[in-house]
């Protein structure tokens, strides 16, 4: 009987032995299993962001314009006959200055003084006083060309209108660091290393995109140059010059061919006022010219400043995007975290 029951409890034991065993054994090896934390930031990208057209900027060009009133003079002259615009012409000059005053005034005139002032739209200072102050009269307004100023964006513009400055600024747009604190476990590890690489590919969507909206404001920048603009606005002065050189002497010549209908006077008279809206077409070209280059200029500006605001619009979108995107995986983040915590982690 002794030797059964000691049968008995050598087998209890045993069966004990072995239970703990397995129970030590299969708690010690039965590790949680790690989650794929990739897999919840594989649908995760960078919005695409829609280029930002620039405001359009516009212009009107300038021109000056000769009266309707010596256009009829001067087809009137070209027929070789005295007309009743040439002799009303003469008579309102007369209001003005005498016709031996404007005889020696019209000899003041030499093709030198005349080559000059078409070259530099420069006269000789009494020359030009006597001038100034038959064209301030207002009996030979109807006799004088218009100047019209161009204008950029609704706004005329002058010779004297200062060029604006516009600086190249560097974008304002700053980022925060989402640099995110070390976990020691490896679930959570793991966790963190999934946002790392997500993030990294994010964080060069990013860059490419702002490449992108940098490299097209260089190019609007560089296209918005005004040299060529200017360099047709110097033509055009030219052109205008010698174009009124040649109606002048062309007026000269037909007015010459009517010289004894006319007699000595009305010819002084009507030489002179040739002469005067001769100074005021290069005068009032000379003023296009300088309000051209300026509108030029501010056209640059204002191409410019457009075309930077447009950029930091889509830089300000950008960061927007990437703002929420990343905000949204550090939630992902963080419940990754939780799940590792919830395994017994951490």
């Amino acid at each position: 009987m002794k030797t059964g029951r000691k049968f008995k409890f050598a087998s209890l034991s045993l069966v004990m032995a072995l239970a703990v065993s397995m129970y030590n054994c299969k708690s010690k090896d039965a590790e949680p299993e790690i989650p794929k934390f990739e897999e919840k930031y594989k649908d995760v990208k960078l919005p695409d962001v829609k280029p930002t057209t620039p405001a359009a900027v516009t212009t009107t060009q300038g021109s000056v314009t000769a009266s309707a009133t010596t256009t009829a003079l001067a087809s009137a002259l070209a027929t070789g006959t005295v007309t009743s615009d040439v002799t009303t012409a003469a008579a309102n000059v007369e209001k003005v200055i005498a016709p031996s005053e404007a005889g020696k005034i019209s000899a003041a005139f030499t093709p030198a003084v005349v080559s000059n002032l078409v070259s530099t739209g420069t006269l000789p200072a009494d020359l030009k006083a006597s001038v100034q102050a038959i064209a301030l009269n207002p009996a030979l307004a109807a006799y004088l060309p218009k100047i019209t100023l161009p204008s950029v964006n609704g706004t005329v513009v002058t010779g004297f209108v200062k060029e604006s400055s516009f600086t190249k600024n560097e974008s304002l747009i700053k980022f925060p660091d989402y640099a995110v604190a070390a976990v020691n476990s490896a679930c959570t590890d793991s966790a963190q290393l999934a946002f790392n690489r997500a993030k990294a590919t994010i964080d060069a969507a990013r860059a490419t995109q702002e490449q992108t909206v940098n490299a097209t404001y260089a190019n609007r920048v560089a296209a918005a140059n005004s040299a060529a603009c200017i360099a047709t606005a110097g033509t055009s002065f030219s052109t205008r010059n010698t174009t009124a050189n040649n109606l002048l002497q062309a007026g000269l010549t037909a007015l010459a061919s009517v010289k004894d209908t006319l007699g000595e006077a009305n010819y002084n008279l009507l030489t002179v006022l040739l002469y005067v809206n001769f100074v005021q077409t290069i005068e009032l070209s000379g003023n296009l010219y300088a309000a051209e280059v300026n509108a030029c200029n501010l056209t640059t500006t204002a191409t410019i400043a457009a075309a930077a605001s447009a950029r930091d619009t889509d830089l300000a979108a950008i960061a927007t995007a990437y703002n929420t995107t990343i905000t949204n995986m550090q939630a992902t983040l963080t419940a990754s975290f939780q799940t590792c915590h919830d395994q017994g982690q951490g």
